[in-house]
């Protein structure tokens, strides 16, 4: 993992193979040269652009040009971009270019925050416990330190189970929360398979537990055939025909 100054020089190494790969002479023209202000500026007003476009709450700090890079001065207006897969928060690369008489282009490294309202625990929910809108707050933070995993609706979580003890303040993550049990193992069920005109129900016996939404194996206590359906509701079982 390279730190920001060791990815700043090796930007400016990229920054000089590309602008070299259009323009051979770009890193000693001896012509009006493009201000290394302006090449950070065009990568700036392009990120705030994209972000204010996004009504996202937001920070962007670009890194500084190498003043060393002498860039042909641009007969047009700059553009920038993300290079294809490019992150849109946290570390980005943003590409500056030229499309003037002499074209060349180069990346630039910069950080952008994006806060955003997101469900943490108000305080400690232990181990089983279902949680409750009263259990719940929310707070502004930078989710490109957050990874993914994370709810920003409140709404979303109760009901659920907490599969281990969550602390106060912490922020709450999926793998933390289980959908409560709607079907048990062994338990007799509805088995509904639905086509175009009419339904058919019968008697199963859940060969697994699981949630509204899981998939599961259910056993026809009548033919003794298993089948997978998605659990709809408690103790009803959707198989497809």
């Amino acid at each position: 993992m390279l730190g920001w100054r060791q990815a700043r020089l090796w930007l400016g190494v990229v920054a000089v193979l590309c602008a070299g790969a259009t323009h051979t002479a770009s890193a000693r023209s001896s012509g009006p040269v493009q201000s290394t202000g302006s090449i950070q500026a065009a990568a700036e007003h392009f990120l705030r652009d994209m972000l204010g476009a996004e009504r996202r709450a937001s920070e962007v700090h670009v890194g500084r040009v190498d003043r060393r890079l002498r860039l042909p001065e641009c007969s047009a207006p700059l553009g920038a971009y993300l290079p294809p897969g490019g992150r849109r928060n946290g570390q980005v690369t943003v590409g500056v270019r030229c499309t003037g008489d002499t074209p060349w282009k180069l990346f630039v490294s910069a950080r952008v925050h994006i806060y955003e309202e997101v469900v943490i625990a108000r305080h400690p929910i232990i181990r089983g416990q279902v949680v409750a809108a009263s259990d719940l707050a929310r707070e502004r933070r930078d989710i490109a330190r957050l990874g993914e995993g994370y709810f920003v609706d409140p709404r979303a979580l109760i009901g659920k189970h907490a599969r281990r003890a969550i602390s106060a303040g912490e922020l709450i993550r999926h793998r933390a929360l289980d959908q409560p049990k709607s079907v048990r193992r062994g338990q007799r069920v509805v088995l509904v398979a639905r086509s175009p005109g009419f339904e058919v129900r019968m008697e199963g016996k859940a060969l697994a537990a699981g949630g509204i939404g899981d998939i599961i194996r259910v056993r026809n206590r009548r033919s003794r055939r298993i089948v997978e359906g998605v659990i709809a509701s408690s103790g009803v079982v959707h198989v497809h025909m």
